[in-house]
């Protein structure tokens, strides 16, 4: 799963409920870790596959949260 991808589906979305304010994340603390990841030697269509996996991961998950929220009321 891509850094991002994986942050917001494991740290935000959890969290996220109507109207919360979503606070800022030190993107250092993200952008690190891709960046070593995407320059070991990985191979472009290997960072491809599991980028489409993990945003299909991730829209499933905002889906299910926004439907949680809607019927939530």
């Amino acid at each position: 799963m891509t850094f991002w991808d994986r942050y917001i589906l494991e740290e935000m979305l959890p969290k996220m409920k109507q109207d919360a304010t979503i606070q800022s994340v030190d993107f250092k603390i993200i952008n690190t870790p891709a960046s070593v990841y995407a320059r070991s030697g990985v191979f472009a269509q290997r960072v491809i596959e599991q980028k489409l996996i993990a945003r299909e991961k991730l829209v499933f998950a905002v889906k299910q949260k926004l439907n949680f929220l809607q019927t939530s009321h």
